[in-house]
Protein backbone atom coordinates (compact mmCIF):
# COMPACT_ATOMS: atom_id res chain seq x y z
CA UNK A 1 0.00 0.00 0.00
CA UNK A 2 2.86 2.47 0.98
CA UNK A 3 4.30 1.78 -2.98
CA UNK A 4 0.93 3.31 -4.06
CA UNK A 5 1.01 6.29 -1.78
CA UNK A 6 5.02 7.07 -3.34
CA UNK A 7 4.00 6.39 -6.90
CA UNK A 8 4.05 8.87 -9.57
CA UNK A 9 0.73 9.96 -11.78
CA UNK A 10 2.69 9.30 -14.90
CA UNK A 11 4.45 5.58 -13.52
CA UNK A 12 0.66 4.61 -12.56
CA UNK A 13 -0.32 5.38 -16.02
CA UNK A 14 1.79 2.65 -16.92
CA UNK A 15 4.76 5.37 -18.19
CA UNK A 16 8.55 5.16 -17.51
CA UNK A 17 10.11 6.31 -14.19
CA UNK A 18 11.92 9.84 -14.45
CA UNK A 19 13.47 12.50 -12.09
CA UNK A 20 10.22 14.40 -12.23
CA UNK A 21 8.83 10.71 -10.40
CA UNK A 22 11.56 11.56 -7.42
CA UNK A 23 10.29 14.64 -7.26
CA UNK A 24 7.16 13.47 -6.12
CA UNK A 25 8.03 10.37 -4.08
CA UNK A 26 10.06 13.86 -1.96
CA UNK A 27 7.08 15.52 -2.03
CA UNK A 28 5.09 12.64 -0.42
CA UNK A 29 7.93 12.23 1.84
CA UNK A 30 7.42 15.80 2.75
CA UNK A 31 4.20 15.62 3.59
CA UNK A 32 4.62 12.44 5.97
CA UNK A 33 7.38 13.86 7.97
CA UNK A 34 5.54 17.43 8.62
CA UNK A 35 1.79 15.73 9.12
CA UNK A 36 2.69 12.41 11.48
CA UNK A 37 -1.07 10.30 11.69
CA UNK A 38 -2.03 8.59 14.94
CA UNK A 39 -3.74 5.32 13.49
CA UNK A 40 -3.20 3.24 10.35
CA UNK A 41 -7.16 4.27 9.10
CA UNK A 42 -5.82 7.90 9.52
CA UNK A 43 -2.92 6.88 7.85
CA UNK A 44 -4.72 5.63 4.78
CA UNK A 45 -7.34 8.07 4.54
CA UNK A 46 -5.20 11.19 4.52
CA UNK A 47 -2.34 9.49 2.20
CA UNK A 48 -5.12 8.70 -0.45
CA UNK A 49 -6.49 12.46 -1.13
CA UNK A 50 -2.91 13.45 -0.93
CA UNK A 51 -2.95 11.76 -4.20
CA UNK A 52 -5.19 13.94 -5.41
CA UNK A 53 -3.29 17.23 -3.86
CA UNK A 54 -5.65 17.26 -1.18
CA UNK A 55 -3.92 18.21 2.28
CA UNK A 56 -5.58 18.42 5.97
CA UNK A 57 -6.86 21.77 6.77
CA UNK A 58 -4.04 21.49 10.09
CA UNK A 59 -1.08 20.60 7.61
CA UNK A 60 -1.94 24.29 5.57
CA UNK A 61 -2.66 26.34 8.82
CA UNK A 62 0.62 25.09 11.00
CA UNK A 63 2.59 24.32 8.53
CA UNK A 64 2.13 26.88 5.32
CA UNK A 65 5.14 27.31 3.70
CA UNK A 66 5.70 23.57 3.80
CA UNK A 67 1.99 22.46 2.66
CA UNK A 68 2.80 25.05 -0.51
CA UNK A 69 6.26 23.15 -1.21
CA UNK A 70 4.66 20.36 -1.14
CA UNK A 71 1.53 21.34 -3.54
CA UNK A 72 4.52 21.86 -6.28
CA UNK A 73 6.21 18.77 -6.06
CA UNK A 74 2.80 16.36 -6.37
CA UNK A 75 1.61 18.35 -9.01
CA UNK A 76 0.13 15.64 -11.61
CA UNK A 77 2.03 17.05 -14.34
CA UNK A 78 6.19 16.09 -14.17
CA UNK A 79 6.61 19.25 -16.43
CA UNK A 80 5.53 21.66 -13.94
CA UNK A 81 7.05 19.78 -10.90
CA UNK A 82 9.97 21.67 -9.86
CA UNK A 83 13.39 20.27 -11.53
CA UNK A 84 16.23 18.90 -8.82
CA UNK A 85 18.57 21.67 -8.85
CA UNK A 86 15.74 24.27 -8.23
CA UNK A 87 14.79 21.97 -5.21
CA UNK A 88 17.50 21.40 -4.01
CA UNK A 89 18.15 25.82 -4.27
CA UNK A 90 14.92 26.32 -2.50
CA UNK A 91 14.06 28.91 0.57
CA UNK A 92 12.66 25.79 2.19
CA UNK A 93 15.69 23.68 2.12
CA UNK A 94 17.74 26.33 2.59
CA UNK A 95 15.90 27.82 5.90
CA UNK A 96 15.80 24.28 6.99
CA UNK A 97 20.01 23.63 5.80
CA UNK A 98 20.80 27.08 7.89
CA UNK A 99 18.49 25.75 11.12
CA UNK A 100 20.80 22.50 10.90
CA UNK A 101 24.22 24.23 10.86
CA UNK A 102 22.76 26.60 13.23
CA UNK A 103 21.98 23.78 15.83
CA UNK A 104 25.32 22.25 14.80
CA UNK A 105 27.21 25.12 15.48
CA UNK A 106 25.30 25.18 18.84
CA UNK A 107 25.93 21.23 19.78
CA UNK A 108 30.09 22.02 19.10
CA UNK A 109 30.00 24.93 21.22
CA UNK A 110 27.67 23.29 23.85
CA UNK A 111 30.29 20.35 23.40
CA UNK A 112 33.30 22.93 23.54
CA UNK A 113 31.81 24.98 26.79
CA UNK A 114 31.23 21.02 28.39
CA UNK A 115 35.10 20.56 27.83
CA UNK A 116 36.21 23.30 28.73
CA UNK A 117 34.19 23.09 32.22
CA UNK A 118 35.67 19.85 33.29
CA UNK A 119 39.10 21.17 31.90
CA UNK A 120 38.63 24.30 34.38
CA UNK A 121 37.40 21.48 37.30
CA UNK A 122 40.34 19.44 36.83
CA UNK A 123 42.43 22.70 36.90
CA UNK A 124 40.65 23.84 40.04
CA UNK A 125 40.19 20.46 41.66
CA UNK A 126 44.20 19.79 41.03
CA UNK A 127 45.42 23.27 41.94
CA UNK A 128 43.53 22.77 45.76
CA UNK A 129 44.85 19.40 45.98
CA UNK A 130 48.79 20.35 45.32
CA UNK A 131 47.84 23.52 47.82
CA UNK A 132 46.27 21.15 49.98
CA UNK A 133 49.84 18.88 49.66
CA UNK A 134 51.49 21.82 50.08
CA UNK A 135 49.71 22.93 53.28
CA UNK A 136 50.69 19.11 54.76
CA UNK A 137 54.11 19.88 53.72
CA UNK A 138 54.75 23.21 55.31
CA UNK A 139 52.78 22.05 58.64
CA UNK A 140 55.32 18.44 58.66
CA UNK A 141 58.23 21.39 58.54
CA UNK A 142 56.84 23.39 61.14
CA UNK A 143 56.53 20.34 63.36
CA UNK A 144 59.93 19.07 62.76
CA UNK A 145 61.37 22.50 63.65
CA UNK A 146 59.28 22.61 66.73
CA UNK A 147 60.70 19.45 67.22
CA UNK A 148 64.09 20.18 66.15
CA UNK A 149 64.17 22.91 68.68
CA UNK A 150 63.13 21.16 71.59
CA UNK A 151 65.52 18.01 71.06
CA UNK A 152 68.81 20.52 70.74
CA UNK A 153 67.50 22.17 73.57
CA UNK A 154 67.28 18.82 75.65
CA UNK A 155 70.61 17.59 74.30
CA UNK A 156 72.28 21.24 75.54
CA UNK A 157 70.52 20.27 78.46
CA UNK A 158 72.73 16.78 78.88
CA UNK A 159 75.86 17.77 77.87
CA UNK A 160 75.75 20.83 80.22
CA UNK A 161 74.97 18.00 82.96
CA UNK A 162 77.74 16.10 81.46
CA UNK A 163 80.23 19.00 81.76
CA UNK A 164 79.59 19.41 85.21
CA UNK A 165 79.98 16.19 86.12
CA UNK A 166 83.28 15.26 84.19
CA UNK A 167 86.51 14.58 85.95
CA UNK A 168 90.05 16.10 85.44
CA UNK A 169 91.71 13.90 83.15
CA UNK A 170 95.12 13.28 82.33
CA UNK A 171 96.86 14.39 79.28
CA UNK A 172 99.63 11.11 79.42
CA UNK A 173 100.14 9.56 75.96
CA UNK A 174 98.16 6.40 77.27
CA UNK A 175 95.20 8.32 77.86
CA UNK A 176 95.78 9.72 74.54
CA UNK A 177 95.84 6.38 73.17
CA UNK A 178 93.06 5.04 75.13
CA UNK A 179 91.30 8.12 74.21
CA UNK A 180 91.96 7.29 70.52
CA UNK A 181 90.98 3.53 70.34
CA UNK A 182 87.23 4.78 72.49
CA UNK A 183 86.70 7.70 69.59
CA UNK A 184 87.96 5.24 66.70
CA UNK A 185 85.18 2.61 68.87
CA UNK A 186 82.76 5.17 69.16
CA UNK A 187 82.93 6.17 65.49
CA UNK A 188 82.46 2.69 64.21
CA UNK A 189 79.36 2.18 66.82
CA UNK A 190 77.99 5.51 64.97
CA UNK A 191 78.73 4.39 62.00
CA UNK A 192 76.55 1.35 62.62
CA UNK A 193 73.75 3.06 64.12
CA UNK A 194 73.41 5.89 61.21
CA UNK A 195 73.28 2.70 58.80
CA UNK A 196 70.37 1.35 60.72
CA UNK A 197 68.79 4.70 60.78
CA UNK A 198 68.65 4.53 57.12
CA UNK A 199 67.45 0.83 56.50
CA UNK A 200 64.54 1.86 58.84
CA UNK A 201 63.90 5.33 58.12
CA UNK A 202 60.66 4.49 56.15
CA UNK A 203 59.45 3.07 59.36
CA UNK A 204 60.54 5.50 61.59
CA UNK A 205 59.05 8.11 59.43
CA UNK A 206 55.80 6.68 59.47
CA UNK A 207 55.89 5.88 63.10
CA UNK A 208 56.83 9.72 63.58
CA UNK A 209 54.06 11.37 61.66
CA UNK A 210 51.47 8.85 63.02
CA UNK A 211 51.87 10.49 66.78
CA UNK A 212 50.12 13.48 64.96
CA UNK A 213 48.18 12.27 62.58
CA UNK A 214 44.88 10.18 62.91
CA UNK A 215 44.23 7.84 60.60
CA UNK A 216 41.18 5.29 59.43
CA UNK A 217 42.80 1.73 58.73
CA UNK A 218 40.16 -1.03 56.50
CA UNK A 219 41.35 -4.16 58.52
CA UNK A 220 39.98 -6.28 55.40
CA UNK A 221 42.93 -4.36 53.07
CA UNK A 222 45.22 -3.80 55.72
CA UNK A 223 45.79 -0.41 55.04
CA UNK A 224 44.97 3.45 55.96
CA UNK A 225 41.47 4.26 54.31
CA UNK A 226 42.01 7.75 55.13
CA UNK A 227 44.28 10.20 56.80
CA UNK A 228 43.33 13.07 58.70
CA UNK A 229 45.75 15.91 59.82
CA UNK A 230 44.11 18.85 61.28
CA UNK A 231 45.24 18.34 64.54
CA UNK A 232 48.75 20.69 65.02
CA UNK A 233 50.33 18.21 68.13
CA UNK A 234 49.86 15.07 68.94
CA UNK A 235 46.89 12.91 69.13
CA UNK A 236 45.57 11.18 71.99
CA UNK A 237 42.29 9.61 71.33
CA UNK A 238 39.72 8.53 69.21
CA UNK A 239 36.38 7.58 69.46
CA UNK A 240 33.42 6.73 67.15
CA UNK A 241 29.96 7.72 67.63
CA UNK A 242 26.47 5.34 66.91
CA UNK A 243 26.95 7.08 63.32
CA UNK A 244 29.83 5.39 61.86
CA UNK A 245 30.76 8.16 59.37
CA UNK A 246 31.18 10.34 62.36
CA UNK A 247 34.42 10.18 64.72
CA UNK A 248 36.26 12.47 67.44
CA UNK A 249 39.58 13.03 68.14
CA UNK A 250 41.76 15.21 71.14
CA UNK A 251 44.85 15.92 71.31
CA UNK A 252 47.57 18.12 73.00
CA UNK A 253 46.06 20.81 71.08
CA UNK A 254 42.77 20.43 72.76
CA UNK A 255 41.14 20.32 69.98
CA UNK A 256 39.23 17.74 68.52
CA UNK A 257 36.37 17.08 65.47
CA UNK A 258 36.86 18.35 62.52
CA UNK A 259 33.39 19.21 60.98
CA UNK A 260 33.61 20.53 64.33
CA UNK A 261 36.58 22.41 66.59
CA UNK A 262 36.08 22.62 70.20
CA UNK A 263 39.21 24.50 71.46
CA UNK A 264 40.40 24.24 74.97
CA UNK A 265 43.33 25.58 76.88
CA UNK A 266 44.53 22.39 78.53
CA UNK A 267 45.57 18.72 76.45
CA UNK A 268 42.84 16.69 75.67
CA UNK A 269 43.14 13.23 76.68
CA UNK A 270 40.38 11.37 76.10
CA UNK A 271 36.96 11.71 74.02
CA UNK A 272 34.18 9.10 74.48
CA UNK A 273 30.61 9.84 72.68
CA UNK A 274 27.72 8.50 74.93
CA UNK A 275 26.29 5.00 73.70
CA UNK A 276 23.63 5.66 70.64
CA UNK A 277 24.30 9.32 70.15
CA UNK A 278 26.27 11.29 68.05
CA UNK A 279 24.98 14.62 69.04
CA UNK A 280 27.00 14.65 72.51
CA UNK A 281 30.42 14.38 73.12
CA UNK A 282 33.01 14.10 76.85
CA UNK A 283 36.12 14.52 77.23
CA UNK A 284 39.00 14.54 79.66
CA UNK A 285 41.30 16.66 80.24
CA UNK A 286 44.91 18.17 81.53
CA UNK A 287 43.31 20.79 83.40
CA UNK A 288 41.25 18.13 86.06
CA UNK A 289 37.85 18.29 84.33
CA UNK A 290 35.44 16.56 82.23
CA UNK A 291 34.25 18.30 79.90
CA UNK A 292 30.32 17.54 77.64
CA UNK A 293 29.56 19.60 75.00
CA UNK A 294 26.51 18.98 72.87
CA UNK A 295 27.90 19.59 69.20
CA UNK A 296 24.48 21.16 67.87
CA UNK A 297 25.96 24.24 69.97
CA UNK A 298 30.18 24.17 70.72
CA UNK A 299 30.04 27.70 72.26
CA UNK A 300 30.29 25.92 75.61
CA UNK A 301 29.84 22.66 77.54
CA UNK A 302 26.41 21.86 79.25
CA UNK A 303 28.56 20.29 81.72
CA UNK A 304 31.66 20.95 83.19
CA UNK A 305 32.57 17.99 86.08
CA UNK A 306 35.30 18.64 88.67
CA UNK A 307 36.36 16.59 91.04
CA UNK A 308 39.73 15.23 90.12
CA UNK A 309 43.08 17.24 91.39
CA UNK A 310 45.04 15.98 88.52
CA UNK A 311 44.73 14.87 84.87
CA UNK A 312 41.66 13.01 83.40
CA UNK A 313 42.94 10.21 81.27
CA UNK A 314 40.18 8.31 80.57
CA UNK A 315 36.52 8.34 80.44
CA UNK A 316 33.93 5.78 79.73
CA UNK A 317 30.14 6.16 79.30
CA UNK A 318 28.11 3.21 81.37
CA UNK A 319 24.47 4.08 79.66
CA UNK A 320 23.85 7.25 77.60
CA UNK A 321 23.82 9.38 81.11
CA UNK A 322 26.32 7.77 83.53
CA UNK A 323 29.74 7.58 82.93
CA UNK A 324 33.18 7.06 84.78
CA UNK A 325 36.40 8.98 84.54
CA UNK A 326 40.18 7.91 85.26
CA UNK A 327 42.77 10.15 86.84
CA UNK A 328 46.43 10.62 87.67
CA UNK A 329 45.18 10.97 91.36
CA UNK A 330 44.59 7.72 92.19
CA UNK A 331 40.85 7.63 91.96
CA UNK A 332 37.82 6.58 89.38
CA UNK A 333 34.49 8.97 89.75
CA UNK A 334 31.07 8.32 88.58
CA UNK A 335 28.84 10.66 87.08
CA UNK A 336 25.58 11.38 87.06
CA UNK A 337 24.26 13.59 84.38
CA UNK A 338 20.46 13.03 84.26
CA UNK A 339 19.24 14.83 87.21
CA UNK A 340 21.41 18.13 87.02
CA UNK A 341 20.16 21.71 86.67
CA UNK A 342 23.86 22.91 87.04
CA UNK A 343 26.41 23.35 84.27
CA UNK A 344 28.79 22.77 87.29
CA UNK A 345 28.97 19.38 88.68
CA UNK A 346 31.51 19.13 91.67
CA UNK A 347 29.95 16.05 93.52
CA UNK A 348 30.38 12.51 91.79
CA UNK A 349 28.20 9.80 92.99
CA UNK A 350 30.77 7.14 93.56
CA UNK A 351 34.23 7.65 93.76
CA UNK A 352 36.94 4.76 93.39
CA UNK A 353 39.95 4.16 95.08
CA UNK A 354 42.72 1.58 95.94
CA UNK A 355 44.56 0.83 92.54
CA UNK A 356 47.84 3.20 91.81
CA UNK A 357 47.43 5.65 89.05
CA UNK A 358 50.12 8.59 89.27
CA UNK A 359 51.82 9.36 86.13
CA UNK A 360 50.82 6.30 83.63
CA UNK A 361 47.52 5.37 80.97
CA UNK A 362 46.58 2.49 82.84
CA UNK A 363 43.32 1.56 80.71
CA UNK A 364 39.95 1.75 81.52
CA UNK A 365 37.04 -0.53 80.63
CA UNK A 366 33.15 -0.87 81.75
CA UNK A 367 30.81 -3.52 81.44
CA UNK A 368 27.42 -3.01 82.87
CA UNK A 369 27.73 -1.71 86.30
CA UNK A 370 31.41 -3.21 86.14
CA UNK A 371 34.36 -1.01 85.93
CA UNK A 372 38.17 -2.47 85.04
CA UNK A 373 41.34 -0.17 85.23
CA UNK A 374 44.94 -0.89 85.51
CA UNK A 375 47.31 0.39 88.23
CA UNK A 376 51.06 1.00 88.66
CA UNK A 377 51.87 -1.89 91.06
CA UNK A 378 51.23 -4.62 87.64
CA UNK A 379 47.64 -4.99 89.01
CA UNK A 380 44.28 -5.11 87.29
CA UNK A 381 41.11 -4.00 89.59
CA UNK A 382 37.56 -4.13 89.36
CA UNK A 383 35.19 -2.10 91.01
CA UNK A 384 31.37 -2.13 90.91
CA UNK A 385 29.60 0.95 90.64
CA UNK A 386 28.10 0.53 93.73
CA UNK A 387 30.83 0.29 96.02
CA UNK A 388 34.13 2.39 96.40
CA UNK A 389 36.56 -0.32 97.07
CA UNK A 390 38.17 -2.73 94.40
CA UNK A 391 35.46 -5.96 93.76
CA UNK A 392 38.63 -8.14 93.43
CA UNK A 393 42.11 -7.58 91.43
CA UNK A 394 44.65 -9.85 89.35
CA UNK A 395 48.58 -9.12 89.90
CA UNK A 396 50.62 -10.00 86.75
CA UNK A 397 53.94 -12.14 87.57
CA UNK A 398 57.10 -12.02 85.75
CA UNK A 399 59.22 -15.71 85.22
CA UNK A 400 62.19 -15.45 86.65
CA UNK A 401 64.91 -16.46 83.81
CA UNK A 402 67.29 -18.69 86.35
CA UNK A 403 64.93 -20.21 88.70
CA UNK A 404 61.82 -20.17 86.03
CA UNK A 405 59.70 -19.11 89.16
CA UNK A 406 56.99 -16.28 88.61
CA UNK A 407 58.13 -13.34 90.64
CA UNK A 408 56.65 -9.98 90.99
CA UNK A 409 58.04 -7.01 89.09
CA UNK A 410 56.71 -3.72 90.71
CA UNK A 411 58.10 -1.64 87.88
CA UNK A 412 56.10 -2.51 85.96
CA UNK A 413 52.72 -1.30 85.03
CA UNK A 414 49.14 -1.99 83.39
CA UNK A 415 49.17 -0.07 80.35
CA UNK A 416 45.46 -1.67 78.93
CA UNK A 417 42.30 -2.81 79.74
CA UNK A 418 39.16 -3.91 77.80
CA UNK A 419 36.18 -6.30 78.53
CA UNK A 420 34.46 -8.88 75.89
CA UNK A 421 31.19 -7.49 74.81
CA UNK A 422 28.20 -9.30 76.77
CA UNK A 423 30.54 -11.41 78.64
CA UNK A 424 32.74 -11.64 81.62
CA UNK A 425 35.76 -12.12 79.76
CA UNK A 426 38.65 -9.40 80.33
CA UNK A 427 42.08 -8.78 77.83
CA UNK A 428 44.88 -7.01 80.13
CA UNK A 429 48.19 -6.07 78.89
CA UNK A 430 50.90 -4.66 80.69
CA UNK A 431 54.29 -2.65 79.92
CA UNK A 432 56.21 -5.56 79.29
CA UNK A 433 54.05 -5.99 76.40
CA UNK A 434 52.77 -9.30 77.96
CA UNK A 435 48.69 -9.61 77.73
CA UNK A 436 46.38 -11.58 80.10
CA UNK A 437 43.36 -12.92 79.38
CA UNK A 438 40.75 -13.27 82.70
CA UNK A 439 37.65 -14.22 83.50
CA UNK A 440 35.34 -12.97 86.12
CA UNK A 441 33.88 -15.81 88.34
Amino acid sequence: METNWYTSPEEAAGGPSCCASDVYRLGVLLFELYYPCSSPEEKNQTMSSVKHRVFPPQFHLKWQKEAFFSMRLLHPDPASRPKIDEVLQSELLNELREKLDEREAAIDLEEEIVEQEMLLDFLVTLQQRKQEAAGYLQRDISFMSSDIQQVTKLQASVRRKGDSNSMNISKNDDFASSTSRKRIRRTSKENQENSRLMKNFKKLESAYFSTRNRAVWDVTQGQAAMEMREHQRRAWSVDFSADPKLLASGGDDGSGASIGTIKTKANVCCVQFPCESSNFLAFGSADHRVYYHDLRNLSMPLYTLVGHKRTVSYIKFIDSKTLVSSSTDNTLKLWDLSDTASQVLDRPIQSFSGHVNVKNFVGLSVLGGYIATGSETNEVFIYHKAFPMPAMSYKFTTTDPISGNEVDDNEQFISSVCWRPQSSTLVAANSMGNIKVLEMV
